[in-house]
């Protein structure tokens, strides 16, 4: 690996192995005792905040459970989306709730927060009982195993947790679905089973470098998790390149990635890049793809990202475009705040400086 190799902090030498654990993370590193197809538990509520209170889950009914906090980006982001499903099935049957959990807010302070969004959340909000750690959280995410927010719970008509996950990622599907009597429970919770298991078994076939196998479990999770492939893609990738030497079908699958699900995908762009220009065990290094990939992403970013920017001039770097890459990484530092990072891109661009010094003598 060259010297000049860039260390982007949350890209990591071995790709597929640090999402895998950041997938562990998201779905369950607490022994879990609440499933898909088990009855839901009981709502534990501090103060209805907006909308009339639900003090039992009536049967006939779909329940739509969100977690979330004031503090938690994405789930201010899922807000609007949440907002939109309420509106089109609160007529047909379904009751959403947004339990605000994990939260030092004062109850005053939600209610202003809640008040603040106006229209765009128009769906019951409560406080959980119990302070920041919340009953309601421990009943419904700790018994989950979920370690994360938001995270929405699909409560069926027959008052049994139907779907757990996250809202902006099939939540629609599944509501439909049942308010339709359409739904599949039984598949629901196989598939919901082969998600748990999945973190654990990819990093055991991982550990003894059985990738056929590793590489099956993750086109089974593209099945089953269609939502994930911005995670699972890259990890599909990584395997066919720098594991199983399939080149031609690794560069076939990226660019299907990347005229596709990575289209208007940033990250996901820059770390197909990465892996072509970092990882070891790559047989062919398709640098002209690599500058191709973190330069759609650098334009998605708008010439803004530092650690894209970084990535674009190591790119360049390695096409023998000394320049372009100096030119590139003052851009990146430009954009940094952080002094760890600005430090230590500083020095990888006195090792381009030098390296272009070398070659003009």
């Amino acid at each position: 690996m060259s010297n000049h190799a860039i260390r982007t902090g949350h890209l990591t030498r071995l790709a597929a192995l640090a999402v895998a654990a950041t997938l562990l993370l998201a779905t369950g590193a607490h022994a879990q005792t609440l499933k898909v197809g088990d009855p839901a538990p009981e709502l534990y509520i501090a103060k209805w905040v907006q909308g009339e209170p639900v003090k039992s889950f009536e049967k006939g009914k779909v329940y739509v459970i969100e977690c979330w906090a004031t503090w938690c980006g994405p789930c201010v982001a899922a807000i609007p989306h949440l907002s939109e499903l309420n509106t089109k099935f609160k007529d047909k049957g379904a009751v959403f709730i947004g339990v605000n959990v994990w939260d030092q807010a004062e109850v005053e302070a939600i209610e202003a927060f809640v008040k603040e969004q106006g229209a765009s959340m128009n769906y019951r909000v409560a406080k959980d009982e119990g302070g920041r750690e919340g009953k309601t959280a421990a009943a419904w995410l700790q018994a989950a195993g979920r370690n994360g927010i938001p995270c929405s719970f699909v409560v069926d008509k027959e008052g049994k947790v139907a779907w757990i996950g996250h809202p902006m990622g099939g939540l629609e599907e599944v509501v439909e679905k049942i308010l339709a009597d359409k739904f599949d429970a039984k598949a629901e919770a196989e598939k919901s089973a082969r998600m748990e298991a999945f973190p654990g078994q990819f990093q055991n076939a991982a550990r003894k470098g059985d990738w056929d196998t590793a590489l099956k479990l993750v086109d089974g999770m593209l099945v089953d998790a269609p939502q994930a492939v911005t995670s699972l893609g890259a990890i599909k990738f990584n395997i066919l390149l720098t594991q199983l030497k399939k080149t031609d079908e690794a560069y076939a699958f990226s660019d299907g990635l990347a005229a596709s699900a990575f289209k208007d995908h940033a990250m996901g762009l820059g770390h197909l890049a990465f892996i072509i220009l970092e990882e070891d065990g790559v047989v062919k290094r398709d640098l002209d793809r690599a500058l191709a990939y973190v330069s759609k992403a650098d334009e998605l970013t708008k010439h803004e990202n530092g650690q894209v920017l970084t990535l674009l001039a190591r790119a360049h770097q390695a096409k023998g475009n000394l320049e372009k890459a100096i030119e590139v990484q003052t851009l990146a530092i430009e954009k940094i705040d952080d002094r760890r990072q600005k430090l230590h891109m500083q020095n990888t661009l006195e090792q381009y400086k030098k390296e272009l010094a070398g070659k003009t003598q």
